[in-house]
């Protein structure tokens, strides 16, 4: 009798297996399941809802979805996904993605509806000239738009960047920065200089691209990014995954929105998920005075105020790799994002970064010294035929007026004006414009003599300082 109930015990264990294995279909995904949510496989049932039961974010989502298209060898339908609330739902889901066996099922009406179409013709409907700019136009416009926002922040505000020598030259990164006026992207493109040109944005498709004007205005002109905010994390992560794929740097505020107070929000984990995916290096900005010159719901912005950025040391993908090892997948999302955060913090309090070990205080040159060495380091004394002495203006303070001498027995330099005599080349213009001009060559337009953004008495003196120093 002992034998016969342990037999009948066997079996009904047995049947409690076979029942489970029914209702754990497909397994592989219920095992996927138990291991992101750190529940074991048996405590799962189909019913289950994925975020009231089981409280997966909407970065696990993201997670799974990317997970199951691993195991499946294809991409799931986004929206079919996002529908899914039940375990039941993804599991029904996955099977028919099985089932469809990585074939993509015809476009609807196939060759019939094609003929349908040459039968119909061509519409007669053209999308106006002014909605499909040709691509001269649209650089042509793109210039413009970038000079006249050049010309306003120079000249409307009072602009104080720091930290420019920690922009890196031709390096795809991701800029991040806090994030409380619409003034924000200006003030980065300003602060980045060439990299800002080319930066592109990720920017709310319900305010930027709301109607047709709007849509063919930021569309053409701009390297705006459009993303639906009410949509899925990872439908926003997609299209910032394909601007990255172009080789474009990306401005992302970790915030999410503006800030209505001008203080520090929390990071939403997508940075540090477009980190993990990308493995690209972050550039941290952290900006102050945009808030007061234009807060959110404040109508045009205030002229004349005060706007600064400091741009931080880039965070390197060892820094995001270091963090973020032996972490499940969405941890480590976690992890790059508080990294992102601890950046900006740092930035804002005037802190090095918390992960960087303390060094004896070693006093940096300033950045208009920086500059004087730069050229130092071009110097070639075979260049120079006979001997000219500059005078660079770059702003107010003692530190930020210097005397450059080049002669064809040597390089000299020193702050303040000429010890003897004038100089035969003055320039007074802003920092960032001789940053440009000294590292990347840059030759100022005709519109920033005009303003007086650039001023010297002579223009035949700034080709030389080009020749001498091979600029």
């Amino acid at each position: 009798r002992e034998e016969q109930r342990e037999e009948q015990r066997e079996e009904q264990r047995e049947e409690q297996r076979e029942k489970q294995r029914s209702t754990h279909e497909p397994t592989w995904l219920y095992t996927l399941t138990a291991t992101l949510c750190g529940r074991e496989l048996h405590e799962l049932s189909p019913e289950l809802h994925l975020t009231t039961d089981l409280g997966l974010s909407s970065l696990q989502r993201v997670e799974l979805r990317s997970s199951m298209e691993d195991r499946l060898q294809r991409p799931l339908s986004g929206e079919a996904f996002n529908q899914a609330e039940r375990l039941s739902d993804l599991a029904e889901l996955a099977q028919g993605a099985q089932g469809e066996g990585g074939v993509s099922a015809p476009a609807r009406g196939g060759a019939e509806s094609s003929r349908e179409g040459e039968e119909r013709g061509p519409t007669e409907e053209r999308t106006p000239l002014w909605r499909d700019l040709p691509e001269p136009a649209r650089a042509a416009g793109q210039r413009l738009i970038d000079t006249g926002r050049s010309l306003a922040f120079n000249n409307l505000f009072k602009l104080n960047i720091k930290g420019q020598a920690n922009v890196p030259l031709n390096q795809q990164v991701i800029v991040i920065a806090n994030h409380s006026s619409h003034l924000d992207i200006g003030l980065i493109k300003e602060a980045l200089g060439p990299l800002g040109d080319e930066l592109a944005v990720l920017a709310a498709r319900d305010y930027f691209f709301n109607n047709d004007y709007k849509e063919a205005l930021f569309g053409q002109l701009t390297h705006l990014a459009p993303i639906d905010r009410s949509a899925p994390l990872e439908q926003s992560m997609r299209v910032a995954e394909e601007v990255i794929a172009t080789g474009r740097s990306l401005l992302i505020y970790p915030e999410g929105t503006r800030s209505t107070t001008g203080e520090l929000q929390p990071f939403k984990v997508g940075v540090g998920y477009l980190q993990r995916h990308t493995g690209l290096p972050v550039l941290p900005l952290f900006l102050t005075g945009t808030h007061k010159a234009m807060p959110k719901q404040g109508g045009l912005p205030r002229f004349g105020r005060a706007l600064s950025a400091r741009v931080g040391r880039l965070i390197e993908p060892e820094v995001f790799e270091a963090s973020c090892a032996d972490k499940r997948r969405h941890e480590a999302y976690q992890a790059a994002t508080e990294r992102c955060y601890e950046a900006i913090v740092a930035l804002r309090d005037g802190k090095p970064y918390p992960w960087e070990r303390p060094v004896d205080h070693v006093e940096e040159p300033s950045e208009v010294e920086a500059l004087v060495r730069f050229l130092e380091g071009r110097f070639a004394a075979e260049r120079v035929s006979e001997a000219v002495t500059w005078y660079f203006s770059l702003g107010d303070a003692s530190d930020q007026k210097w005397t450059v001498s080049a002669t064809p027995e040597g390089f000299e330099a020193h702050v303040g004006k000429p010890k003897k005599g004038q100089a035969d080349c003055v320039l007074k213009t802003d920092l960032r414009t001789f940053e440009r001009m000294i590292r990347e060559g840059y030759v100022p337009s005709f519109a920033e003599f005009a303003s007086g953004k650039v001023k010297t008495n002579n223009p035949q003196g700034l080709y030389s300082l080009q020749t001498i120093f091979a600029l």
